[in-house]
Parts: structure tokens; sequence; C-alpha cells
């Protein structure tokens, strides 16, 4: 079994740690910039943001409640305290009912002001302050009166109730944040305050902790998005997060809200910003081998610019497989780009020829709609039968199709198998016409007229006169041709029996012809 070295264990709990403070700063976003509750009452979406990200006190209370004594341990006070703090009181009430005075009046009223703490999520606002109110009131006056004067530990607990401010500033070491103390005083003194009267408890709040001098890079992002700020948000985060997916994903989201997220109109600030977060993410993402496809995804929201980054970064991507280039060229056509997608394909294709691997050479040719590279790959193919006698890949050219009108060369392949099909089918009268034509067409590269004069041999000299006497003026044209151009060797076997073979097939050409016009 392998074990974890400890900078493994280093590295996985600062990723961790990362991953939490990006939910932080997400989740927050959500409640005071994205959602924006009817009223502006957000804090009971926030006591649910704080619970989720201060569980001290739930560690916490799995040992105090293991304990053979729960209130002699050290930390159960401070756990009430701290579910309290959460507006989490039937956690606290579990706890208060393990202590050993439970059921003394102290105990009792504390666990009534706990039970009677009005619930938030009215439907009026104003009906929640006034019955909040209530309660308090009744809460102080217990205080007043003295109910919880032999126990300072509950004296403590319910001047949390009472929402007295100096208990919460002795008590904010607990809580651990200023955003902790910010949601909690809160809570216990003005529950149903809009997001504008959060921010003043949030400069209270971080004054408590030492002020802003004292923040963390989390902190300023937090402190960010309480006021509003959406700029020093993203800045922050750009600067101090190890990559952009944070910041390219809240500058997209807010940008697409109706007011930008903070409060004002949004401005072209947001969406240039936003425009330039997204297209460093998405080029960022090809860096990573397996997420090049996602960051196509980034860059297509991007318009032109991101289309020409993607462009740029799809022509750098290496394909170094047959699949890789299929995805990249996939990804470029389903975009228009056509030009990557052609020189991917090019660069597959003299990958291939330099591989000797004519055929896959040739079907990476035609995809790239190079006439160029198809036309060389193509004479390559030509030049190879003249040596050899035998076609590379016959069975892919005798599938061209309409490929072969892509270039001359490719179509004179295409038709010269085609003969050779023909020829194989005993088809040789159709055979020899399209011999003829592939001479005297021009289609034919001059160095291979000699090959296509020795094929046409057999049809002259065969029983059945296939080639007329005017197609075989024009091989014997083609055969002085070559000897004009110097490229024929008058003493060579071949073209003895070429010119044998032509002078037979005129002859007996000539007499069929005769007695068919007689």
């Amino acid at each position: 079994m392998e074990t974890v070295s400890a900078t493994d264990a280093a590295d996985a709990e600062m990723q961790r740690q990362l991953l939490d403070s990006m939910e932080m700063i997400w989740h927050l976003c959500e409640i005071l910039l994205i959602e924006k509750k009817r009223g502006g009452v957000v804090l009971y979406q926030l006591l649910d943001w704080v619970r989720q990200h201060a569980t001290q006190f739930d560690r916490a209370a799995a040992h105090v409640t293991e304990a053979e004594v729960p209130e002699s341990h050290p930390e159960y006070w401070n756990t009430v305290y701290g579910f309290v703090l959460q507006g989490r009181q039937d956690a606290a009430r579990k706890l208060l009912r393990l202590h050993g005075s439970f059921g003394t009046e102290p105990f009792v009223s504390a666990d009534e002001l706990l039970r009677k703490t009005p619930a938030g999520g009215e439907a009026s606002v104003a009906g929640f302050e006034l019955r909040w109110r209530g309660w308090q009131e009744q809460c102080i006056r217990r205080l007043e009166d003295g109910e919880f004067g032999f126990s300072p530990r509950l004296q403590t607990l319910v001047k949390i109730l009472c929402g007295d401010a100096p208990t919460f500033e002795d008590l904010y070491k607990q809580m651990g944040s200023w955003y902790h103390l910010m949601v909690s005083y809160t809570l216990y003194s003005r529950p149903w305050v809009g997001i504008s009267d959060l921010r003043d408890a949030a400069e209270d709040s971080i004054e408590v902790f030492g002020g802003a001098r004292q923040h963390s890079a989390l902190d300023a992002m937090l402190h960010a998005v309480v006021d509003g700020d959406v700029h020093t948000l993203l800045k922050t985060a750009q600067a101090t997060l190890p990559d952009g997916w944070l910041t390219a994903h809240l500058a997209d989201l807010l940008h697409r809200l109706p007011y930008g997220g903070g409060g004002g109109r949004r401005t072209s600030f947001l969406t240039e910003l936003r425009h330039h977060l997204v297209l460093e993410y998405g080029g960022a993402l090809f860096a990573a081998r397996p997420l090049w496809q996602l960051g196509a995804v980034y860059l297509d929201g991007c318009g032109p610019q991101g289309r020409a980054r993607l462009a740029l970064l799809l022509e750098r991507l290496d394909p170094d497989s047959d699949r890789r280039a299929r995805k990249i060229i996939e990804v470029a056509e389903r975009r228009g780009l056509t030009e990557v997608a052609s020189s991917v394909a090019q660069v597959m294709g003299r990958r291939a020829l330099r591989a000797g691997q004519l055929g896959t050479a040739l079907a990476w040719a035609l995809r790239s709609d190079s006439t160029a590279l198809a036309s060389r790959l193509a004479d390559t193919l030509v030049r190879e039968y003249s040596g050899t006698g035998q076609f590379a890949s016959a069975d892919f050219i005798d599938n061209l199709g309409a490929c072969i009108l892509k270039s001359d060369r490719l179509m004179f392949l295409g038709k010269y198998r085609e003969f050779h099909r023909l020829y194989e089918e005993g088809k040789m009268a159709d055979a020899a016409s399209l011999l003829v034509t592939l001479l005297t067409s021009q289609l034919a590269p001059k160095y291979f007229w000699m090959t296509l004069l020795l094929d046409a041999v057999p049809l002259l000299k065969g029983e059945e006169v296939v080639i007329s006497s005017a197609q075989t003026y024009d091989l014997i044209g083609c055969v002085e041709q070559l000897r004009r151009a110097e490229k024929l060797d008058e003493d060579s076997a071949d073209v003895k029996l070429i010119r044998l073979a032509l002078s037979h097939n005129l002859a007996q050409a000539i007499i069929v012809e005769g007695s068919s016009a007689g």
C-alpha cells in the first residue's frame, strides 16, 4: 500500500483550502450580488453560509458530548455560544440539557428564550421585526431582573440574545473571522436589515479584528463582495488565486445580470473585463493537454477576438496522432475555421509521406483540400507504379470518387486505375478507349507515356480490333512527340515492340473498317 508523503499531504491540504475559499466567495456572491432576495433581507441566507464554512463548533460538540462530564469539558460553553451565534438554537439547547444544573430555574429560563427565538422567512418584514423586538425585550427584562445572576455563563448566553455589542466583541476570537462576527451580531441586533445596512456592520466587525490592514486576500475579496465592489473583487482574485477559473466565471455571470451585480448599471468596464478574463482563461486551458477542447468552448464566447485566438491556438497544437488530428480538425470545422483544418491535415499528410505511408498521406491531402499536396502525392504514386508496376493503396485509389476532380494528377490516377479494372474485367474496347484518351488529352504526365504505350501493346496485338485506325494514328503521334522531345530510345526493345504493335493494329483496323464500309 502506497504511503502519502508529507509534501503530497501538504499539497492536498493547500488544494482543499483553495477550493474552500473559492466556494466561500462564490456562495457569498450568489447571496449578495446575484440572487438579491426581495426587499434585500439576506441574513438567513448568510447564516446558512456561515454554518457551512465555520464548522469549528460542530467539531468541538463531538468532543464535548463524548466527555464523561460534558460541562467540565473546556470547550463546553464556547460550543454553546458558538451554536447560538450561528442561530442554531436547537443544537445549543441539546448541549444545555447535558449540564448537571439543567432543570434549575436559570437554565429553564434560558432554554425557553432559545426555544422562542423568532424564525426568519416571514412574508412580512414588518411583522417579523415586531415579533423579534417583543422577544428581545423579554430577554433584556429577564436579564435585568437577575434571573441569571448566579450563572455568569448563562448571563453571557442571554447577552448574546439581547444583541449586547461588548459581549460580541469579547467573543470575537471564538468566531474567528470578521464575517462571522458581522452575521452573528446582525442576527441579534437587526436581523431584518438589507444589504446596504450590512455594509456598516461589516466595517464595525472588521475594526474589531484589527481593521482592513489585517486582511488576508480572502478577507479582502469577501469584503469587496459585501461592498458590492466587483472591480476590487475580480482584481484581487486575479492577483491571488492560482488560476483564472473563479474570476472568469464570476465576471461572466455578473456581466449577464441586468445591473452588473454591483448595485449600479453594468459598465463597459465589466463587459471588457469579462471579455479579457474569459479570453485568458480559455487560452490557459490549451496549455493543459486534456482540457484544450474545453478551452475552445470558452473562446467561443469572446467574439471575433476569441475566434482569432482559437485559430492561433489550434494551429499550435501538436497533432501527434491521427485521433488527435481528427479532433482538432473537427473542432476547427465546427467553427468554420477551414484554413486551420486544412493546415492540420496538410501537416499530417506530409508526416505520412515522410513515413512512406502514401495512401494515408493522400487521404490527409484530400481532407486538407490542398490541390498542390494532392497532386504531389498522386505524382509520387504514379512514379512508384512506374518503378514497381504496382499501386500502393489501390483500394483507396479505387474509391476516390468525386475527389479525383481536385487535381489533374488525381484525375489521371483515378482514370488509370479504372483502365486496369476494365482490362481485368475483359472490357477491352472500353479499356482501349480510356487508354487512348489518357494519352491524347495530355492528362497523363509525359514521363508515364511509355508505360501507357506499353499497356496498349496487348490491345494492339489482340485478335479483336479494339483500337480504330484513327486512334492508332493518335498513338503514333504520341510516339513521335516523345521522339522529338528526345525521350525515346529508338533502339530499345520496348520502342520496337510498340512500333510493331502499332503497325500491326493499323493494318488490321484499316481492313476491318474497309470491310465494314463495303
